[in-house]
């Protein structure tokens, strides 16, 4: 609860009407519809596993002859 508002009903009302159906479910890879849930909460849920998946950069590029 954060600043006297109770948002239990809230949380509630999201999981008797959120459903997942499994489209296709292979080895290294699933898809599925989010169903009765706000698009910001369906983006955070596609976040997420983008945001563990190791980045990698380049720091230093050396160009020798450029024609």
């Amino acid at each position: 609860m954060e600043m006297g508002v109770d948002n239990s009903s809230c949380f509630d009302e999201l999981l008797k009407n959120f459903n997942v159906d499994v489209i296709r479910l292979e080895e290294d890879e699933m898809e599925f519809d989010m169903i009765g849930i706000d698009v910001s909460i369906a983006n955070a849920f596609r976040r997420i596993p983008i945001a563990e998946h190791p980045i990698m950069a380049i720091e230093k590029v050396l160009i020798v002859n450029n024609t």
